[in-house]
């Protein structure tokens, strides 16, 4: 507004005010800022408001990919301004947030630059959550009725302790149509604008809650970025703002807003200075742990420092260290632990387009999907029997039987033709080449198959790595047969001459061997027939 007023004076080109305007303004208008708490402490009187009915409504705006300022750590020879990772996503998105002096905070009304809803949007939020789309993704008049009578009035009815509410806004052109102010006058609720350049010193929200909300978020977008997660969108945005609400509108942040802008009294406060011995988890307990033990061996000695003290200095010192390395690995883990689940999470969402004309809640939104999923029954008619059924699409016809490109065949494949096989054999001068006919697969035995497939899908390569594999195999002395199902060169056959004779032959052995996935095996374990077996079996 200042810039308006000396854009009006015809100066070319026109001036603006500084950044330290609003700050001298006040410093030379004492009287105003006097006169709001006047007023305000004016209207709590003669409306009898209670501290639990006074709100402060307002909104703040986020570039979603960006980093808050930060202090870093460099090394001592690195000069200049240090280059610094930003994720590069820097869309707009306006949150609409309000609280009670009595800690009490609203559910939030995000704004999108959208022009359709998303259904992955209403995932693993609050049902009283609420969401409004816009060209810019900032804040309309429409938008800040909508809020005003959807969500702060049903969200305050059940909690008013007096007859009115005090409303505390800014200047805003949301909060200063005369709908607004009908909608206010017909729920007993009175808006109180604050004075213009001094939102920075009364507002509660920009006091204390706005500060800390930013910073965290920052703060969780920095981390996403030191895992290498460098493009934030609306899903990352919703994740992260809805814990960084969690940490920023504390009842107790809350109350000490709106006591430091002096809207409400203070209240006296009990707090305990008694100090429990315990095992320390962090720095800060290790700390007081320390300083409580020096306490006690000082009352109880009053000698200089000793070696024992030396000696206890160094170990809470490497204990310090110790306890910051492990919060140091143990953040590392959860942020990539974190990293990786909305990752995956992301992937499994439903990029579903809903139409949106207007602004909806979490509920409402969940509604409407479960909607959009049902059959849709056609006009005009009562019940099935009166029409007829839709033509049922025809079966796909069946798929030819596979034609060999080799022996042109019906039934198989060039890659298990028998002709082809012998063809590449004899190109490749393998000559020797055995093969025993595999007995028929019954459906019995592929059944019993089947099922131990089935059985063992689930394996991990772990529990495969535990499996031992065991079979059996029968050795006659003095026989020297080649393996079967083997392909030999001619050159590489084994001659008569390598072949040991023996004065006996035609004795047999079987042997039994067990083996599993992690190098582990048994030895060579001779078996011995068994008289009882009808086949002449081993035990």
């Amino acid at each position: 507004m200042a810039n308006i007023l000396l854009a009006a004076r015809g100066s070319h080109p026109p001036p603006t005010v500084g950044k330290n305007w609003p700050s001298t303004f006040i410093n030379r208008h004492p009287k105003s800022i006097q006169a709001w708490f006047t007023t305000v402490q004016q209207v709590i009187d003669k409306n009898g408001i209670q501290p639990e009915d006074i709100y402060n409504f307002d909104e703040t705006g986020f570039a979603m990919g960006l980093i808050s300022a930060q202090k870093v750590v460099t090394r001592q020879e690195c000069y200049g301004r240090r280059s610094i990772l930003q994720p590069g996503n820097r869309e707009w998105v306006t949150a609409i947030e309000a609280i009670c002096a009595d800690g009490y905070s609203l559910p939030p009304c995000v704004i999108f630059k959208e022009k359709v809803a998303i259904a992955s949007w209403f995932d693993n939020l609050p049902k009283d959550w609420r969401f409004e789309i816009s060209a810019n993704g900032w804040t309309t008049d429409q938008i800040g009725l909508r809020g005003l009578e959807e969500l702060f009035i049903p969200s305050t009815s059940s909690r008013v302790r007096g007859r009115f509410r005090l409303l505390i806004l800014d200047g805003h052109g949301s909060h200063l149509t005369p709908q607004f102010d009908r909608i206010c006058s017909e729920n007993n609720i009175i808006p109180l604008c604050m004075p213009p350049h001094s939102s920075h010193l009364l507002r509660p929200l920009d006091v204390g809650c706005f500060a800390v909300l930013k910073r965290t978020y920052g703060r969780f977008i920095s981390d996403l970025a030191r895992t290498g997660y460098n493009h934030i969108d609306k899903l990352d945005f919703l994740a992260d703002f809805q814990r960084a609400r969690v940490e920023a509108f504390r009842p107790k942040t809350i109350q000490n807003s709106f006591l430091a802008t002096g809207l409400v009294c203070s209240r006296p406060s009990s707090r305990s200075s008694q100090f429990t011995s315990k095992t320390p988890r962090t720095v800060v307990q290790l700390q007081k742990q320390a300083s409580t033990l020096k306490d006690l061996l000082k009352q109880r000695s009053n000698s200089p420092p000793s070696p024992s003290k030396l000696m206890l200095d160094q170990i809470i010192k490497g204990h310090c260290i110790s306890l910051r390395n492990t919060a140091l690995l143990a953040q590392e883990n959860a942020n990539l632990r974190a990293t990786n689940e909305k990752k995956r999470q992301k992937r499994s969402r439903s990029a579903r387009q809903i139409p949106c004309e207007e602004g909806w809640n979490v509920e409402k939104g969940l509604q409407l999907l479960t909607q959009v999923d049902l059959p849709v029954e056609a006009p005009m008619v009562e019940s099935h029997t009166q029409v007829e059924l839709p033509v049922q699409p025809n079966q796909p016809a069946p798929r030819a039987q596979p034609r060999c490109s080799g022996c042109r065949e019906v039934g198989h494949k060039i890659n298990v033709c028998r002709q082809s096989i012998w063809r590449l054999l004899r190109e490749s001068n393998l000559w020797k080449w055995l093969v025993l006919q595999r007995p028929e697969l019954k459906p019995e035995h592929v059944a019993k198959r089947l099922q131990w497939a089935l059985r063992v899908r689930d394996y991990t390569p772990e529990k495969w790595k535990k499996v031992f594999w065991s079979d059996e195999s029968t050795v006659e002395r003095g026989k020297g047969s080649r393996r079967e199902h083997t392909f030999t060169r001619p050159k590489d056959q084994i001659a008569l001459r390598d072949i040991q004779e023996v004065s006996y032959k035609g004795v047999k052995q079987m042997f039994w061997a067990a083996f599993s996935g992690s190098r582990r095996h048994t030895g060579l374990i001779p078996l011995s027939g068994d008289p009882d077996s009808p086949r002449g079996g081993v035990n």
